[in-house]
Order: C-alpha cells, then sequence, then structure tokens
C-alpha cells in the first residue's frame, strides 16, 4: 500500500475511473468459480478465435472524451460545492469574470499526451472547457494535482515561493503486484476475478479504519486503470493535511512484516485493539480467499512459513503429519492437499493454545 503524500509532485500515479462497488465485488468473488475466472489474451482468443481484439486509438478515445467521459461530475467533485460568488460591485479582469469555481480553477490538471508528450500547470475556468480541452487535445492519461493559491496557468507570473499548494485529496494506491507472493493464479499487472478479492478486501479494511478512528467518510474507490485500486480521501479534514500528518497516518495503517530473510513473524500478545479489530475483520476471508481459492499451502516456500509461524514445541509434531499427507497425496494425485494442511495446522495450533 502507498499513499500520495507529497502536495507538489511530478508524479503520474493519480486517476480516476468510475467507482467500485466493493460489497458487490466481493459477493461476486464468493460465489465465483472457476469457469467465471476472467482468462487472459491468449485464453480468451484460444476459447473465441473469431473475437477480434478492441484497438486503442485517438480517434475513439476523442468520440469517448466527447460523448461519455463525464467532465461535468469531475467538475461537481472537484470543485466541492466551492462556486465562485459573485460580486457585481466588485470589479473583475476579462480572464477571471467566467470562472465556475475558483477551487477547481486553482488545481493542476496534467496530461499525457500521444507520444508520452506530457503537459503540466493545466487549469479550466469551466466543465465545458475542461470537456473542450479533453475533446481537443485527447490526453491518454489524465492526473489530478495539487489545489493551489492561484491558478497554476499562471504560475510562471508568480514568484516560484509564492506559488504553493493549499489543498490536495490524500490517495491511498494498492498495486495488485503486493500481493504476488500469495497470490497463484496471475502475476504482475494481470489481474482476474480470484485475485481481486485482495484489494477490494484492502479497500474495506481503509475504509473502516479512516470512519472508525478518524472520522473520515467521503473515500471514492476507483480501479486504477492497470493494476489495482485507488482510493481517494476527499474530506475537507483530509485535504488541508500537511505532509507530516499524511506520513502520520500511513505510519498508523502499516505493519512492519519484515523480509524474507526473517524467520519468523511476531506480534504483541495481547493485540492493539486496532490490530485485532482488523484481525476480527480479515479472518473470515483468509480460509476462502488465501487457504481454498488460492491454494497457498500447496506450494512449498508456502508450507514452510507457516511452519516457521509454529511455536517450536508443536512445529516438528505438525511437520510430520505434513509429511504423511504430502506422501499420501502424491500417490493418490490428491488435489486437496493445501487444504488438509491447513486443517492439521489449525488443530494443532488451537490444542496448543488451549494449553
Amino acid at each position: 500500500m502507498e499513499v500520495d503524500q507529497e502536495f507538489n509532485q511530478d508524479s503520474k500515479n493519480s486517476k480516476a475511473d468510475d467507482q467500485i462497488d466493493l460489497e458487490d465485488a466481493r459477493a461476486k468473488l464468493e460465489s465465483n468459480n472457476d469457469e467465471n475466472q476472467i482468462m487472459d489474451r491468449g485464453q480468451a482468443q484460444a476459447a473465441a478465435p473469431g473475437l477480434a481484439e478492441l484497438n486503442f486509438d485517438s480517434d475513439r478515445l476523442k468520440i469517448f472524451y466527447d460523448r461519455i467521459f463525464p467532465a461535468q461530475l469531475f467538475f461537481n467533485w472537484l470543485s466541492y460545492n466551492r462556486m465562485k460568488q459573485r460580486d457585481h460591485q466588485t470589479l473583475q479582469s476579462i480572464d477571471d469574470k467566467d470562472i465556475a469555481s475558483d477551487y477547481f480553477y486553482h488545481r493542476e490538471f496534467t496530461f499525457t499526451l500521444a507520444n508520452d508528450i506530457y503537459c503540466r500547470y493545466l487549469s479550466f475556468k469551466t466543465a465545458d472547457e475542461f470537456k473542450s480541452a479533453l475533446v481537443s487535445r485527447v490526453p491518454h492519461k489524465i492526473d489530478l494535482g495539487a489545489v493551489y493559491n492561484i491558478s497554476p496557468q499562471r504560475h510562471l507570473q508568480a514568484d516560484k515561493k509564492s506559488f504553493v499548494p493549499m489543498e490536495k485529496e490524500v490517495v491511498f494506491d494498492i498495486d495488485m503486484d503486493s500481493y504476488d507472493d500469495i497470490r497463484q493464479c496471475c502475476s504482475g499487472a494481470k489481474i482476474c476475478q480470484r485475485c481481486w478479492a485482495f484489494p477490494c478486501l484492502a479497500a474495506q479494511l481503509i475504509t473502516m479504519i479512516l470512519k472508525d478512528d478518524f472520522d473520515i467518510h467521503n473515500i471514492l474507490w476507483v480501479f486504477s486503470g492497470r493494476r489495482g485500486v485507488h482510493g481517494w480521501v476527499c474530506d475537507s479534514e483530509a485535504r488541508s493535511m500537511n505532509n507530516e500528518m499524511r506520513s502520520a497516518l500511513v505510519q498508523y495503517m502499516s505493519l512492519n512484516l519484515g523480509n524474507e530473510n526473517n524467520e519468523r513473524f511476531t506480534l504483541p500478545s495481547p493485540l492493539h485493539p486496532h490490530l485485532l479489530r482488523a484481525f476480527k475483520m480479515l479472518y473470515p476471508s483468509f480460509e476462502n480467499i488465501v487457504i481454498r481459492d488460492q491454494d497457498v499451502l500447496s506450494v512449498p516456500k508456502h508450507q514452510l512459513r507457516f511452519l516457521q509461524f509454529l511455536p517450536q514445541e508443536i512445529r516438528t509434531t505438525v511437520e510430520q503429519k505434513w509429511n504423511h499427507i504430502i506422501s499420501v497425496a502424491k500417490s493418490d494425485n490428491d488435489d486437496q492437499v493445501g487444504h488438509k494442511l491447513w486443517e492439521v495446522w489449525l488443530e494443532q495450533y488451537k490444542l496448543w493454545a488451549a494449553q
């Protein structure tokens, strides 16, 4: 999990698409089977040789921006209902008279055009002007930056120290490749319905923490466009956080798991209420997703890691029982060996914990 902590940034890691219905996605995942699994391109072509691939080109993208892209909804969201108040007794410059929202106008947009042409410091007075720019310039990627004290397109007219970011949503970035160590169905940027369960659960956990511990409720989860999800935290208190506050928020949600060189990861006992709440939320899904669907205990390296999680006094007993199960499974071609190993592991651990 990563979070966009910096106001003034050159990164290209923020993007908004259609909102994800997490509960609906989770319900579909729980009822999913192999027949419903999303196929990769090669499998799809083998299953349906006549299926044509949808090619990306600027002409189609131009039509999308003109007829489909929700420019007005973007304006409604990013202006946060902070519309410009008209005072007819106050003189206004010609440049400022058409501004619908100063808050939206002071937001930096960045377009990545064809051939990786990167255009920064863009800003727009109205939703119509925003849409017109999209249709005319046809960006392949749109990044949403901070809200500055002046319009970004005027940054060269001000002293560098006078052009400062004022607000920016806190953005959580959950990448699918962070789960490559435990998912068996895909790797890298590839995603299927089976491994989609991981970012869905992560989004639900982050949402719960933000609501219960920080009284933050306006969170927009969107598909990142490639390999994960982004969570846009939109409450005014979050948008006004400085970098130190954002770092503290991330640290509060972080759990240092160590690395592959650590023999065993341990948590303090009793668990901190913050961790205990997360455990109670995630544990019901652990067996269904990690043990049964991903079948991680069918992989030797995960077998070793699970053994290392056990107390030393029962580790040998579990290992002996596992060796017997694995030996029998090889001769019987048993594809349920991972599930059986888990049952033994859980049984022995519960017996040890009850002593």
